[in-house]
């Protein structure tokens, strides 16, 4: 079995400019766990439902709430 049977062909990406609520929309309306971030054809990176979920914990713990995702 390779790769390419099993991955993804329609890809949701996300650009460095898009905000951890809209990719968190994203990844939860189209049932996924990472999104590529793109800038125009190169990849920068990759951010999951684990990345988000961190960093509105961080953000908690200084004493805010999910205005990350807000």
């Amino acid at each position: 079995m390779f790769v390419g049977r099993r991955m993804t062909k329609r890809v949701i990406a996300v650009t460095p400019d898009t905000t951890l609520r809209e990719a968190a929309r994203l990844l939860k309306e189209n049932r996924i766990h990472h999104l590529p971030v793109v800038e125009g054809e190169r990849l920068v990176g990759i951010i999951s439902d684990t990345d988000i979920r961190n960093a509105t914990f961080e953000k908690k713990g200084e004493g805010g709430g999910n205005e990350l995702l807000r």
